[in-house]
């Protein structure tokens, strides 16, 4: 708006004859009128420029320390799950090693429960269940159900 009133409502801007003074000998006066301007006008459009450097060059610092920030949050969460990630796989190695462990200790068992009901009274199906049994009576209840061992302590505690 503000151009358009300088250079079309005054007739500086505009064609020859447009407006302004067209009398003779101000010829002079006019172009020194319109090196004014112009300069002026550099001048404005230089400021303008200087101002849009300055809030760019403020935005780009602020990205950049942003970026930075994001960066340095995302390293660390990258760390902690590559950590959790480690110990999540030596976990999972440690349980099936005992897997595997516990399974062989069952077939022992079985072949062992098999064995003994062969030899003993000839029913197969409670042998083992009567070897555990005894076994868990014997022992300090590591290999006995929850019930074996409420009934162990509890009447070693009342004795």
């Amino acid at each position: 708006k503000r151009l358009y009133h300088t250079f079309v409502k005054t007739g500086r801007g505009g064609p020859a004859g447009a407006g302004g003074s067209s009398g003779p000998g101000s010829g002079e006066s006019g172009a020194l009128h319109d090196d004014v301007a112009t300069v002026q006008e550099a001048l404005r459009q230089r400021r303008h420029m200087e101002r849009t450097t300055s809030t760019l060059k403020h935005a780009l610092k602020s990205k950049e320390t942003q970026l930075h920030k994001q960066t340095k949050l995302s390293l660390a969460q990258n760390s902690l799950l590559i950590n959790e990630c480690n110990n999540l796989r030596k976990e999972n190695k440690t349980l099936k090693i005992d897997l595997h462990k516990s399974q062989e200790r069952l077939k022992v068992l079985e072949r062992a429960g098999k064995k003994k009901a062969a030899g003993t009274d000839g029913k197969p199906g409670l042998a083992p269940l009567k070897a555990r049994g005894a076994k868990a009576a014997k022992g300090k209840g590591a290999s006995a159900t929850p019930y074996q061992r409420r009934q162990q302590f509890g009447s070693g505690g009342a004795a």
